[in-house]
Parts: structure tokens; C-alpha cells; sequence
């Protein structure tokens, strides 16, 4: 295990999938593969910093050393190397270990140097690296390369005579990749070249002539040469021998033709035989700009075939001219399926009100057209589609109301609100569901006391719950607190109501946001009786307040009613580990602790250990070895026990957990993952990887060197920190997540990725005995460290590539707990820093303890 095994990323946020996609490259070399500050540009960062970087690269390259160094000097200089750096680049080319990686550095750099510099290499190249060249070039569109590709086309073409002929491999491979180089590619001489190829090659380089010709022909109908543009379509589609390539080359020739010319082709092809003609017609049908396009539309569209039919009214409707209603309705009595389901979908844009009718009709029947008949009725907006949809509500068939309701919802028609209300108590129960349903997206704030009346009306529980969900629904679109006015008769009945609607009516609450709702719920769960105990846990399973887990954790260890512990376990787990959650790391541990120790049934004990399985404390590794004895959660305490032991810092308390599990009987999988876990364990012993972060502060117009002498708030913070009663944690510091090894590391980001700036750590290291001992620091740019308030090492510049060995630092560890303070200077983020500590000979110290938020009581 060697020292960079562990690299802690430093700044704040998401992990960083750019680092994460080169972790190859990090394993042998000393944080050379990982110097990449993710999201930079050169000329973000002081050229003063980069200057000196691009110095030690250039000293790896000519070094002569191992091939993964050389390898991520040139994956760092493909992200801040200059024009400087082009020539020992270039001469990695010819290099068949490092071309690759050279390659990749030169065909991203903006400069014409680097075009040449792969040019220059083309011409003594071959096999894979003579492809890969022609790749890059491609990628650069480096219009250089044209004369040469010229050459080695000549060169190319007497191994290509003879169809029938040996031919061999490199020289069809190649000369596909000249081709596909040469349509990327804009000079003088690569058109004349593709046109003299298209009537020379093989069969079987024929398509990816004709690839480049349509590339070359539609960049010049994008520049507007659309007399060559046409020369070169015409040349494809009469020569070409797959249908995509000759429906592609008729398109090119529609978009680019006279708008009469280009009509008179669609309107043939649109009514002849299936090939490409009819392909590109199709899919040009939209885009026809000929004055009389509406009327020959209008004549072809009811004689087409029904396929065509549905592919010309599609794009009909994509075009600013619209087909008339009466073009749509002729369609609505095809025999064709689809044909009718596009009508009906059309009619939603077309449509007069005097469709909606015939829509309800077609959405009330269970058929083909019943979801687009739907979909029209929400998407037309014609006059008074409101007003006959709320006719509709007095139909005299029961479907047809429904879908009156569920259109007059998803439209948002808040008129229908009143006429909806009157319908809320329908015998239907399909009605009454649905007007429920629209009720919850039309009703305003002043009309919710009449869903709460509906509910307390209600005669029976199932419909009782059916105006709770509409009143629930409503409240979250409106986005209302519980001390909302429009609540008022809400409140009332919810705090003091009778049970049966006091138990309904507390579902509300686990949706409104405010001190207002958590105190209904809080109140709920030391009631009496059990029932509005349930529906207030139950409530609480959706509730966004996060003050309400003390009470969820009391409900969960003490409650009389089995069924109120379990699901106040659920709720609390889900409250404090959920997206976005506002409870305190600490709060979270603790509160995880508690629900353990009151945990009396074994589905409360499942539960807390599916969220034990996401710690990373010592103390929430001690809380799942204490149900190994439970027959029903042995196994699965011992799968939590695997992947928590090797997030825990202190390594030794892991081993023995791992220890305590290995007689555990499982399956082959299980065994991989604690053997796999006792391997993590071993290669992070020593190395401190629990870290409490403060994130990137941003500074400007410092550089490294300044950066890491000023004096900031974290600084002066430290000898507080240390003195400090209860837990040992600054305000606003939180922790940092530290990936398991380098290969995959958790990069921890700010808002400003090329911000100038600091970031600090800090963490507790616990020893038994006062002892010497030394750490081992690894750094990109500058860094201070120091323990126990006494600056231990330091470094103002940043860190020579690729060192044999980390810098070492002899320190004094008092027994008990030391304090450790990290500084970083950041020229960007994701700094990175790694920090190992040992006795003075490097060996591992017995009975190391790490917790940055060792309680100091």
C-alpha cells in the first residue's frame, strides 16, 4: 500500500466525474495523475503557478522515467499546457506506449502548432498510430492536413485496384479513415479528390466516400453556396448504393432547391413508390417553403396511404401554416387506426369548441383514440372550450363527466371551481374521484374550507379519505403553511375535532411547510389516543420538518402501540437521511444511536440498521456488533458491520468489528465483500481520512505564497476549537467525504472552480501514551499543517511531480487528543491533500484514534 493510496479532496460538493474518469493513471505515481484541478482553464489560473507546473512536466518527459508518469504528465499538460510544451509533445509520437496520451494533449490545444505538429507525425506514421493521427486530425478539422492526405490517398489507391483482388486490412482501414478525415476537412483540395474517389474505390469504401461528400455538400448549404452544395447531392444520389445515404443527398437537394422546384419533387415523390424519394419527401414535408404548400397538401393528404398520411399530418402541424379543421375531420372516419388517432391529436391544436363534444365521446370509450382524445381536450384552446366542458358536467352520462372533470383539471380552468365543488358529492364513485382529482388542481385558497367540509360530511372513511387527498393535493399546489387563513376551519378541526376526522385531517399536515404544521404533528404524537398517534406518524412520513425527530425517536422507544414504534422508526430514519436534510451529521448519529437502544421489535432493528449501513462512526460500528446475537439480524448486522468498517477512522476498532463477523456464515458473494472490506481497512490504516472541511474561501489578487503566509479566520479559531466543551466542532464547518482509495475519489467542490482562495481541515488524533511520532504530507500547491497549535510543516509553493516519497514532518503527540489544522492555498478546486501518521521509523502506532468530532467531555 503506498501512500497516495489516500488522497483527500478538498473544497465542496458533488465528486467529480472529470478526476474520477483518469483514475488509471493516479496508481505508481505520486499524485501525478491527479494534479488536474477539475473544470480549469490555463488562463484562469496565475501564469506564475502553471509556468512552474508545466516546467516539472516537461522534467517528467525528458526524465526517461516509468511510462504512467509520463503518461499523466501529459494528461495534466493536455489541460494548462502552452505553446511551449507542442514540441516534447510531438516528440512522444512515434512512441507507441505514450502516443495515445501525447495525441490526446496535442488535438485539444487551440494553436496552429499543434495542427502541424500532428501533420509532421502523420507522414512517418503506420498502423494503429498513422489512425489514430487521422482521427485527431478530423477532430481539429485541420485544413493543413488536406495536401498530405492527398499524397497518402495516391499511395493508397494501387492496393484498392482490384475489388476482387487481396486486399489488404491496414490499407482498407486506412484509407476509410483518410476518407472520413477528408469530410471534416474545408480546402481546395478535397472536394476534387471525394469526387475523383467516389468513381474509383471499392464497393465496399463507397459509403464512407459518399459519408464525406454529404458532409462537404451540407457544409456548403449551410454557408450558402447552394449552387455547389446541389452539384454534390446530386453527385451522391445518383451514385450512391445505400438508401440512407441517397435519401440523405435527395434531402440536401430539396433544402437547397428553387421552393417551386423543390414543392413539384415532394408532391411526386409523396404519392409514388416506398424508397429514399419518399424518405427525404417525408421528412422534408415541414420545412417546404412554396406559397401554394398549403394547397397541395390539402389536395395529396387525403389520398395518400395511411402511413403517409399519419407522417404529412405530423409534419403539417409542425409548420407555421396549419392545416384547416375541416382537413382533420375528413380523417376522423379513416378505417386506419392510427390515421384516426393523429386526427384526434390534431384537432387538439385545429379544434373549435364545437369538437369538444365529440372529443368527451372518444375519451369516454375505452379505444385507440380515448388517450389523444384526452390529450386534445387539455391542449385545445379555441373560445369557449371552458364553458362547454363545464356543460358537460351535467351530461347524462356517467364517463362523460368524468372526463369533463379530469379535462377541466389538467386545463387549470379555476372557473369550474364552484360548478366542481356542487359535483363533490356525486353517487358516482368514478365522478366523485374525478371531480376530486380537478377539484385539487383548480380550487383557489378561499374555497378549501368547503373540502374540509366535504371531508368532515363524509359518510363513510373511504370517501372521507377521498376529500383529504383533494385537500392535501390542493394545499401542496398552493403551497399554503398551516397558519395560512385559508386553513382556519383546517386548524380547528385538526386540533380539536372529533377523532374519526381529526385522524383524516392530520394527512394535511405532513405536507405544509411552517413551525405551524410541525407543532399540529408534535402535539398529535403525545395524544392519548393510539389512532391519531398513527395518523401523526404517518403524516410525519412525509413531513418536511426535521425538528419533528425528537418526538419520532421517543414514539420509537417508548410508544404502547407496536404499530406507532415501527412506523415512527420508519419516519425518523427517513427524516434525517433523506435528500437534502437539514439534521446536523452529529444530530444524525445520535439520533440513529437512541432509536438502536429503544429498537424492541426486529422490523424496527431492520430499519435502523439499513440507515447504520451508511455511517461511517466508530460508535454506530459498536451499536450493530450489539445485535450479532440476534439470530433474525445476524447476518444482516454483519453485512452493515462489512460496509461500515471501512469508512470508520480508527482502523483497529474496524479490524476487530471484522474480526467479530468473520464466523458469521453467508454466502460467496458475502465473503467477497468481507474480504474486500478487510483489505480497505488494512490500506487505511494510518492514513486520516475523517476530516471536518470548512470549504473554498475565495481570495483575490494572492498568489500561492501569500495565500498560505495570511492569516484567516480558521487560523485564529483554532486554540477555541481546542479548549472547547461539548463537541469539538466549528459552526459552519461540516464533514468531507474521503473516497476509500485514490482509484475513486470523492471530489469536494465550491461554486468557483477557478477561484483563488484557502480551504481548511481539521480532525482529532488520539494516542494512549505521549509519544514522537512523524507525519507524511502529500500537497499539489501550498499547505500548512499544525498540531496542537504548533505549526509542524509547511510549504509555500507547489509540490515537485512526481516525488519517490511524501514530505515528512517530526511531531509531538500528547497523550490523549491532539488537534490537527490543515491550510490549503487553492489556485482551484478540487485541491487535494493526503496526510499519514506513523511512529518515527514509519511503522504503524498501535491504538491510533481518529474522530473529528470527539466529544472533549
Amino acid at each position: 500500500m503506498t501512500f497516495l493510496s489516500w488522497v483527500v479532496p478538498f473544497g465542496r460538493g458533488a465528486g467529480s466525474p472529470r478526476l474520477q474518469g483518469r483514475t488509471a493513471l493516479i496508481r505508481g505515481v505520486w499524485f501525478a495523475g491527479v494534479v488536474g484541478l477539475a473544470g480549469m482553464r490555463a488562463a484562469e489560473v496565475p501564469a506564475v503557478v502553471w509556468d512552474d507546473e508545466e516546467e516539472r512536466l516537461l522534467d517528467v518527459l525528458a526524465a526517461g522515467g516509468g511510462v504512467a508518469a509520463r503518461e499523466a504528465a501529459c494528461v495534466r499538460l493536455q489541460r494548462i499546457g502552452s505553446e511551449r510544451v507542442i514540441p516534447a509533445l510531438a516528440a512522444l509520437l512515434s512512441d507507441p506506449s505514450l502516443a495515445h496520451a501525447a495525441r490526446a494533449a496535442l488535438e485539444s490545444m487551440p494553436v496552429p502548432a499543434a495542427g502541424k505538429a500532428l501533420v509532421a507525425a502523420l507522414r512517418t506514421s503506420s498502423g494503429d498510430a498513422r489512425l489514430g493521427l487521422l482521427a485527431s486530425l478530423a477532430v481539429r478539422r485541420e485544413p493543413e492536413a488536406a495536401p498530405l492526405l492527398a499524397e497518402l490517398w495516391a499511395e493508397l489507391k494501387p492496393g484498392l485496384a482490384r475489388e476482387g483482388g487481396a486486399v489488404s486490412p491496414e490499407v482498407v482501414a486506412t484509407a476509410a479513415a483518410v476518407f472520413q478525415t477528408l469530410g471534416e476537412l474545408e480546402h481546395p483540395v478535397v472536394v476534387p479528390l471525394l469526387e475523383e474517389a467516389w468513381g474509383t474505390v471499392p464497393a465496399s469504401l463507397r459509403p464512407r466516400v459518399a459519408d464525406a461528400l454529404l458532409q462537404q455538400a451540407q457544409r456548403r448549404a449551410q454557408d450558402g453556396r447552394k449552387s455547389e452544395a446541389q452539384r454534390l447531392f446530386v453527385r451522391v444520389r445518383d451514385g450512391a448504393t445505400v438508401r440512407a445515404h441517397r435519401a440523405a443527398a435527395i434531402e440536401g437537394w430539396i433544402r437547397t432547391s428553387p421552393p417551386a422546384e423543390a414543392l413539384a419533387f415532394w408532391e411526386g415523390a409523396i404519392a409514388g413508390p416506398a424508397g429514399p424519394e419518399l424518405d427525404a419527401a417525408l421528412r422534408t414535408t415541414a420545412e417546404l417553403t412554396a406559397p401554394q404548400t398549403g394547397r397541395v397538401l390539402r389536395a395529396r393528404l387525403p389520398v395518400l396511404a395511411p402511413e403517409r398520411q399519419v407522417a404529412v399530418l405530423d409534419a403539417w402541424l409542425r409548420r407555421a401554416e396549419w392545416p384547416d379543421r375541416k382537413d382533420v375531420l375528413g380523417l376522423l372516419a379513416s378505417p386506419d387506426e392510427e390515421v384516426r388517432r393523429g386526427a384526434v391529436a390534431a384537432l387538439g391544436r385545429v379544434g373549435e369548441a364545437g369538437d369538444v363534444e365529440r372529443l368527451l365521446a372518444l375519451a369516454a370509450t375505452a379505444g385507440p383514440e380515448q388517450k389523444a382524445a384526452r390529450q386534445a381536450l387539455v391542449d385545445l384552446r379555441a373560445r369557449r372550450v371552458s364553458a362547454r366542458l363545464i356543460d358537460a358536467l351535467q351530461a347524462s352520462s356517467a364517463e362523460v363527466r368524468v372526463e369533463s372533470a379530469r379535462a377541466l383539471g389538467e386545463r387549470g380552468e379555476r372557473s369550474a371551481a364552484r360548478h366542481l365543488l356542487a359535483m363533490a358529492e356525486a353517487a358516482e364513485p368514478a365522478v366523485r374521484v374525478a371531480v376530486l382529482r380537478a377539484l385539487s388542481l383548480v380550487v383557489e385558497p378561499r374555497q378549501l374550507d368547503e373540502l374540509v367540509r366535504l371531508a368532515q360530511q363524509a359518510p363513510d372513511e373511504g370517501r372521507r379519505g377521498e376529500a383529504v387527498r383533494a385537500l392535501t393535493l390542493a394545499c401542496e399546489r398552493l403551497q399554503l403553511t398551516a397558519d395560512d387563513p385559508a386553513l382556519r376551519r383546517w386548524r380547528q378541526e385538526v386540533m380539536a375535532g372529533p377523532t374519526t376526522w381529526r385522524v383524516a385531517l392530520l394527512a394535511v399536515a405532513g405536507v405544509l411547510p411552517g413551525d405551524a404544521a410541525a407543532a399540529v404533528l408534535r402535539s398529535a404524537l403525545e395524544e392519548a389516543d393510539p389512532a391519531v398517534r398513527r395518523a401523526a406518524v404517518r403524516a410525519a412520513m412525509r413531513s418536511p420538518h426535521e425538528g419533528l425527530w425528537s418526538g419520532l425517536v421517543k414514539a420509537a422507544g417508548a410508544d404502547s402501540d407496536e404499530e406507532v414504534r415501527e412506523q415512527a422508526t420508519r419516519a425518523a430514519v427517513r427524516l434525517a437521511s433523506r435528500e437534502g436534510t437539514r439534521v446536523a451529521d452529529r444530530d444524525r448519529r445520535e439520533m440513529l444511536r437512541n432509536l438502536a437502544r429503544g429498537a424492541s421489535s426486529v422490523a424496527q432493528k431492520r430499519t435502523v440498521l439499513a440507515a447504520l449501513a451508511g455511517a461511517r462512526g466508530a460508535e454506530d460500528l459498536a451499536l450493530i456488533l450489539g445485535w450479532l446475537d440476534e439470530r433474525e439480524l445476524r447476518l444482516e448486522a454483519a453485512s452493515a458491520v462489512v460496509k461500515v468498517a471501512p469508512r470508520v477512522g480508527d482502523a483497529e476498532r474496524a479490524r476487530q468489528a471484522l474480526a467479530a463477523v468473520a464466523t458469521v456464515e453467508g454466502d460467496d458473494e458475502w465473503r467477497r465483500e468481507l474480504a474486500a472490506a478487510h483489505k480497505a481497512v488494512d490500506a487505511r490504516a494510518g492514513h486520516v481520512t475523517s476530516w471536518l472541511g470548512t470549504g473554498h474561501l475565495r481570495v483575490t489578487g494572492r498568489g500561492v505564497a501569500e495565500l498560505i503566509e495570511a492569516k484567516f479566520g480558521p487560523e485564529t479559531l483554532s486554540r477555541e476549537l481546542r479548549t472547547a466543551t461539548g463537541r469539538a466542532r466549528l459552526g459552519t464547518w461540516a464533514p468531507m467525504s474521503v473516497g476509500l482509495e485514490a482509484r475513486n475519489p470523492m471530489v469536494l467542490r465550491s461554486d468557483a472552480p477557478a477561484a483563488l482562495g484557502v480551504a481548511y481541515a481539521c480532525t482529532w488524533v488520539q494516542v494512549p501514551v505521549a509519544q514522537p511520532a512523524q507525519l507524511e504530507v502529500g500537497h499539489e500547491y501550498g499547505i500548512r499543517v499544525w498540531v496542537n497549535d504548533r505549526e509542524v510543516f509547511r510549504a509555500n509553493t507547489a509540490a515537485r511531480l512526481p516525488p519517490r516519497s511524501p514530505a515528512t514532518a517530526p511531531v509531538e503527540l500528547q497523550a490523549g487528543w491532539n488537534l490537527v489544522l490543515v491550510k490549503l492555498a487553492q489556485p482551484g478546486k478540487p485541491a487535494l491533500f493526503a496526510l499519514k501518521i506513523t511512529d518515527r521509523s514509519g511503522a504503524r502506532i498501535p491504538d491510533l484514534v481518529v474522530n473529528p468530532e470527539v466529544d472533549l467531555e
